[in-house]
């Protein structure tokens, strides 16, 4: 997702995820920016956050992956 931000010549993406997602992203080492709190949507509990494409995420993440 990092690298087609980039082709896109984008910085960052705004999304809406389940908490779930979200811990994996902060486990993963591309921690979102939550921009409000956690709304309930049909029964799943819903942030919208901000994702930063910086070369230091994806390095974090392709370590966190074992991926060269």
């Amino acid at each position: 997702m990092i690298e087609t931000m980039w082709n896109l010549s984008a910085q960052s993406i705004v999304m809406m995820t389940d908490l779930r997602t979200e811990h994996g992203l902060n486990r993963a080492g591309w921690p979102m920016r939550r921009l409000a709190s956690p709304q309930l949507c049909s029964g799943t509990v819903l942030v919208p956050g901000l994702l930063q494409g910086s070369s230091e995420a994806l390095e974090r993440m392709s370590r966190h992956a074992n991926v060269r």
